[in-house]
């Protein structure tokens, strides 16, 4: 019980040793991904990080039932009707582009799927966190979650096959650390967000600069002591800097970074986008072989990023 508060992952008893370690593995590889000690530091000045929260340890619970129906997950969120009003928000918003109006949630579980709303209930609950009045610097919250639904939106449509799901939960989650930057040391980012303003750089290379790691780095940190699948935390964690991890293919990684070059190329005005690197010459999608495909995704993001011109 007392531990409770501090613990972002959980493991059942009894556990077998497969699963055991590959949640030891996996930590191990977080902690040489991104456990310098920049970050602990940053981090170390936070009070409270999020946990994960209970309606979301019920969902993936439910999900591990192969009988489980859009009626026992939709009696799950229904715990919580401000979750329920924001999911419903969210799915009725022009980002899923569905053909008709959704009014319950259990037709949101049956047209989206128990995995895409388990991400949207994550998001939701870890943009609760933060003052929905907080603007740094001109970043608000809302423009970081709408900025994360057109992001999720386009990496579902460009990933590789049967990484849709996974593509989507990282790009949804993909900015977290700058929540956790918002609500836990907001000097801290006001003071990067102004530097990045006024000589136009990327946030990233600023954060860099001012306290060894960025907001990248850090929310991979807390997406890994949740227990997310290592390619999420990996994709997270290097969506700036695709050029980290040794590609071969076009993976998760480039699957998130593609999507935010395209979308900041389709949104210039967009505030969010402005903090992103500039995009890519093409060299870096020849490499994975997928150049060739770029003007269909562009046209996808333009079709996102502005629903009411198609």
């Amino acid at each position: 019980i007392k531990a409770a508060i501090v613990a972002h992952q959980f493991l059942t008893k009894p556990c077998d040793a497969d699963t055991l370690t590959n949640v030891l593995e996996r930590a191990c590889n977080l902690q040489q991904l991104i456990g310098d000690e920049a970050i602990r530091r940053i981090v170390g000045r936070i009070d409270h990080l999020p946990v994960v929260p209970q309606i979301y340890h019920e969902l993936t619970g439910a999900l591990s039932d192969q009988n489980t129906t859009a009626r026992k997950i939709a009696e799950i969120l229904e715990q919580d009707m401000a979750v329920c009003a924001k999911l419903l928000q969210m799915v009725n918003s022009a980002f899923f582009r569905l053909a008709r109006q959704i009014s319950a949630i259990e037709e949101a579980v049956a047209y989206l799927g128990v995995e895409t709303i388990r991400t949207l209930v994550l998001s939701a609950k870890i943009f609760d966190t933060v003052d929905p009045e907080c603007n740094l610097a001109g970043l608000s919250i809302s423009a970081l979650q709408s900025h994360a639904l057109h992001v999720a939106a386009l990496s579902r449509q460009i990933a590789p096959p049967g990484q849709e799901e996974a593509a989507f939960t990282a790009a949804m989650l993909h900015d977290i650390g700058l929540l956790i930057l918002m609500a836990g040391s907001p000097q801290t980012l006001n003071e990067a967000l102004k530097r990045a303003d006024k000589e136009r750089r990327p946030l990233y290379a600023v954060e860099h600069e001012l306290y060894g790691t960025s907001h990248a780095e850090i929310g991979a940190y807390l997406l890994g002591i949740w227990g997310l699948p290592y390619p999420v935390v990996e994709a997270v964690a290097n969506h700036h800097q695709p050029g980290r991890v040794p590609q071969q293919e076009y993976d998760l990684v480039a699957t998130l970074h593609t999507a935010q070059q395209l979308l900041r190329e389709t949104m210039p005005h967009c505030r969010v986008c402005q903090t992103e690197a500039a995009a890519e010459d093409t060299s870096y999608w020849q490499s994975l072989h997928v150049a060739g495909r770029l003007e269909d995704w562009r046209a996808l993001a333009q079709r996102i990023a502005h629903p009411e011109e198609t």
